[in-house]
């Protein structure tokens, strides 16, 4: 799921200003501070970005009338202080393997049409690599290609070489980062599967459980599988195998921090157990000789006979090689080396990356590795030619170490230079049969296709999150107010909240906990005892439907008797017990026409809606009780937790007091507390106005 999202050159926003998202993310401050500027990027970027097959259109940003009369035009969304005449969105998100990504899409405006301009995409704040777009009229123009592109609206990406060189450890660091957090990952199953057999634990596994303690991660095998028999319960037979990982039976870790489970991804213990090494922190690639030189006995400082060994340890010493040290530092320098080569090789192949759009950059990694690996074999051996890196890539293709020294058995031995296929070896461990990687492959190749993968994964998973984040985004509540006691059933594609209710009551079909909410939360805010619906029928059939509230005296009440306070608080009450599990609603202002003591307890509702149904609240407020009632909540430790919330205080860039930020997030603690204070003007004004009626007195 997307954790961040960024605006920049946009409204109010110069700089690029990024805000978590969390179950409740609370925005607040002054006005014409950039509040409302965030919901309607979310109305931009919803009516752009949602897509049903999680390949949305990235290209292109369409201001059409729809979004006009909400929003303005492309130019009046640009911030005024700048000369740019671009707009930058920013997303973040966790990867497949849960390491943090994050992309940044520029667009701005191309003839008529206001298109993407570059995309950068980063791994902790640095730079991957990042393309630069263009219609295809200026790229055959600067390329002098022939031909009538007049009449084609395709945009040609070019990889961006400026500094390029630069972001080549920062690729490196990112596969450290997958191989540390499988590793992690593999620690605290193992930990799990003791635990869950009642098996002792060393002193460093407990020491290790209590570091987990610290940080929120628990072993909870209730609190995981009552969330597994909710969600078997709500899941039809049919569709269980399909819906349903097996994993999550077998994983019994909880995150007190955002009281939720914490995922297992099976893949990625695959992924770590096969590809990376376990000998240095800062190694990726597990070689033979990596074995054999960081590994017991250590053949720097001790005499060798094996003829073999002997040779490899006097390349090392010609290489000024005498301790596992100075070898972790050399093959550091290789494996940086191999992504270069690798960039180089996809450059190669794919003409220079100059001639795909977005939409298909993921197939630049579709190459055929096989039959490639030899002509990438030849880079190596020409331009690195220092006897240590040909020893290397000599060992990437295949092993030089003997059955004797116990790192590799005949087998492995054999299915390292692909003469065995992992199909014909019962001995091997199934998981690695059912992925297919060893099938016939060199560990060259192995490797190799390990980080097509990998980067691979970035294209896709930038699609997908976007795309799913956009169709979680609920709208309207809003949109409109019902103040109307008929509602028809023409009215079916306008997401009204009441005639879902009033169809679903009809149907009888609606679900025991949905009605429970209902009810529930009507009593709590004194409206009434429940909902009644009845049909509203021309002859045999029913056009639409009318809802009654029954008071607490079992009068029935017409919707609109009520104010219009009443009335907003039904359709929310609605709209979230019909909510889906990690639905974003957006709110704004949601305490206007709400006298105080309702405003705190719409604090209650929310958090209770997250525990229940898993949804993710966006609230642009002004309302001191319903952020105060959030603190004490985290306080009396019901449920919600501070993991849980994100506040942001924003102020009007033309007034920003000295020393502060345009844009802060305010920490609240465990104990309901924040570590740091609102701007003037917020919760001090009561105060402020109390000491000066008492001057004045």
């Amino acid at each position: 799921m997307i954790r961040k999202i960024g605006f920049k050159n946009i409204r109010v926003f110069k700089e690029l200003h990024e805000f978590e998202i969390k179950p409740l993310t609370v925005l607040t401050g002054a006005n014409n501070s950039g509040k409302s500027t965030i919901y309607k990027m979310f109305k931009l970027l919803n009516s752009n970005f949602k897509s049903d097959n999680n390949k949305p259109n990235l290209e292109s940003l369409k201001f059409e009338n729809e979004i006009v009369s909400k929003i303005g035009e492309f130019e009046s969304n640009l911030n005024r202080s700048t000369k740019s005449d671009a707009m930058t969105f920013s997303f973040e998100y966790d990867s497949e393997y849960g390491i943090p990504l994050g992309i940044e899409l520029t667009y701005g405006k191309k003839i008529n049409n206001i298109e993407i301009t570059s995309a950068k995409f980063f791994h902790d704040k640095k730079l991957l690599f990042s393309f630069n777009y263009q219609p295809i009229q200026e790229y055959v123009a600067q390329k002098n290609i022939e031909g009538d592109y007049s009449r084609s609206n395709e945009l040609i990406a070019s990889l961006n070489r400026n500094g390029q060189k630069s972001n080549f450890s920062t690729i490196h660091n990112y596969l450290i980062s997958i191989r540390d957090s499988g590793m992690l990952q593999n620690k605290i199953f193992i930990l799990d599967t003791k635990l869950e057999k009642k098996e002792a634990l060393t002193k460093e596994e407990l020491v290790f459980v209590n570091e987990l303690k610290n940080k929120g991660i628990i072993f909870n095998r209730n609190k995981v599988h009552d969330i597994m028999d909710k969600k078997i319960e709500n899941t039809p037979p049919e569709w269980q195998d399909a819906l349903i990982d097996p994993s999550d039976f077998f994983y019994n870790i909880w995150n007190e921090n955002t009281n939720q489970r914490e995922p297992f991804n099976i893949n990625q213990k695959k992924f770590t157990e096969v590809f990376f090494d376990h000998y240095s922190e800062d190694l990726l690639f597990n070689l033979p000789i990596t074995n054999l030189v960081l590994g017991d006995p250590d053949i720097l400082n001790t005499s060798i006979t094996d003829l073999e060994i002997q040779e490899i340890k006097s390349v090392l010493i010609a290489e000024n090689i005498f301790t596992k040290a100075d070898f972790v530092k050399a093959q550091l320098e290789f494996e940086n080396y191999f992504v270069i080569k690798f960039l180089t090789f996809l450059n190669n192949n794919y003409k220079n990356f100059e001639d795909f759009n977005f939409v298909t950059a993921r197939s630049i990694f579709d190459l055929k590795i096989n039959t490639e690996f030899e002509n990438v074999k030849s880079l190596f051996t020409k331009v690195y030619k220092t006897p240590l890196a040909t020893l290397m890539f000599k060992e990437l293709c295949e092993t030089i170490i003997k059955k004797e020294i116990g790192h590799l058995s005949p087998l492995e031995v054999d299915i390292f230079k692909g003469k065995i296929k992992v199909s014909e070896v019962t001995t091997i461990d199934p998981d690695l049969k059912e992925c297919g990687i060893y099938d016939g492959k060199s560990l060259f190749e192995i490797y190799f296709e390990s980080i097509k993968t990998v980067f691979e994964n970035v294209f896709t998973d930038s699609y997908s999150e976007i795309s799913n984040f956009m169709n979680k985004i609920n709208f309207n509540l809003q949109d409109r107010l019902f103040t109307r006691n008929f509602i028809f059933s023409e009215e079916k594609n306008s997401n009204n909240p009441f005639l879902l209710f009033g169809t679903k009551s009809l149907d009888n079909d609606l679900k025991e906990e949905t009605l429970h909410f209902i009810n529930k939360w009507l009593k709590n805010f004194k409206i009434g005892q429940e909902l009644i619906t009845k049909p509203i029928k021309v002859q045999y059939d029913i056009i639409g439907v009318t809802i009654f509230i029954k008071d607490f005296q079992g009068n029935e009440i017409q919707l609109n008797d009520n104010g219009l306070g009443i009335n907003k608080i039904i359709q929310t009450i609605i709209t979230l017990a019909f909510t889906e599990k990690d639905s974003i609603l957006l709110f704004e202002e949601p305490e206007s026409n709400l006298h105080p003591s309702l405003q705190s307890k719409l604090a209650e509702l929310f958090c209770d809606a997250f525990l229940k149904f898993g949804c993710y609240f966006l609230i642009e407020t002004h309302s001191e009780y319903l952020i105060r009632k959030i603190q004490y909540l985290i306080a009396s430790k019901k449920g919600i937790v501070s993991g849980n919330v994100a506040v942001y205080y924003l102020y009007d860039p033309n007034f920003i007091p000295e020393g502060e930020e345009q844009v802060y997030k305010l920490d609240i603690r465990n104990d309901g507390f924040m570590n740091n204070d609102f701007g003037e003007g917020f919760f001090d004004e009561a105060s402020n106005l109390s000491l000066g009626l008492i001057n004045l007195n």
